[in-house]
């Protein structure tokens, strides 16, 4: 799969148009509470994305890239030396895996998944998160890259 970011705060308005354009897509999500203005002592719920990127499984001979690009509020494909990064299918299953899971079985997500992605995926700034995350996909993808540092 092959990822591409969009404009953080515009991310309702991307869903709509690659729906539009029968595209499927994947974006992780998380449920952030906040209180309510009013003096009534209750908590909403809001749902943001976990990253601004949308996940796409993109097959370039059938749809080119501007197709993608053109929509509005996406900005480009998350790439390294020109070429689209693929996101590792594991890094998707995991993605997908804490997706399907409600926030009562949270506790036990995280002890499910691998110590370095839960600590990413707990970061409070969404900017550290993203990098951290894109940072991740690349070590996945180049793991003889890590053990060459050392």
């Amino acid at each position: 799969m092959v990822c591409f970011a969009i404009h953080h705060y515009e991310i309702c308005s991307s869903f709509a148009h690659l729906e539009r354009l029968n595209f499927s897509y994947f974006c992780p999500m998380e449920t952030e509470r906040y209180r309510r203005p009013d003096k009534i002592i209750s908590y909403r719920e809001r749902r943001l994305p976990l990253f601004p990127v949308i996940f796409y499984p993109a097959d370039f001979e059938e749809v080119h890239s501007t197709t993608i690009t053109a929509i509005p509020y996406v900005q480009r494909f998350i790439s390294f030396g020109g070429e689209p990064l693929p996101v590792p299918e594991d890094v998707m299953a995991e993605l997908l895996y804490r997706q399907s899971h409600t926030t009562a079985q949270a506790n036990l997500l995280r002890k499910s998944i691998p110590h370095d992605f839960a600590e990413i995926l707990l970061m409070d700034n969404p900017q550290q998160r993203s990098m951290a995350f894109i940072h991740y996909i690349t070590e996945k993808l180049n793991p003889q890259n890590e053990t060459e540092e050392k």
